[in-house]
């Protein structure tokens, strides 16, 4: 409910540009972000001692509070019967073999496009009604 208040004081405060409303936002705002910081802590409380937890229960919630996040990528690479452990690599050998499948596929329908792909994607990019979220590469 609070959320609810919270974001149609918002749409009215941005939509007529009142300050009062703003000011009301604000407060509003402020309770709910007090309000999660209050119930994430009660919820992490209650869970850590709940005796019926096993400790790899308990442990999960550890993490989970701690903002531990297991990481599922893969660490090595077996291809054309070679073990491959450098991440640069891996990134350019599944690079190649996402191309190699686009080639297939392409030449399997036989059909090209009509337009440039890369024109076509910045026709598409100039056409969007919101901005362009931010983007960056990571190094690896």
């Amino acid at each position: 409910m609070l959320i609810k208040e919270r974001d149609c004081l918002k749409e009215e405060a941005t939509a007529n540009g009142c300050s009062i409303l703003f000011s009301e936002y604000k407060i509003k705002r402020n309770q709910v972000k007090s309000r999660i910081q209050t119930d994430k802590k009660n919820y992490y409380k209650n869970i850590l001692h709940d005796q019926s937890l096993n400790s790899k229960n308990v442990w999960k919630t550890v993490h989970d509070l701690l903002g531990n996040v297991n990481s599922k990528a893969p660490r090595q690479l077996r291809h054309q019967n070679k073990i491959i452990n450098n991440l640069k690599i891996m990134a350019e050998v599944l690079n190649k073999i996402f191309k190699d499948k686009v080639r297939n596929l392409r030449n399997q329908t036989n059909v090209q496009p009509t337009i440039n792909p890369a024109d076509r994607l910045q026709q598409w990019l100039r056409s969007r009604q919101c901005p362009l979220p931010d983007f960056a590469l990571k190094q690896i």
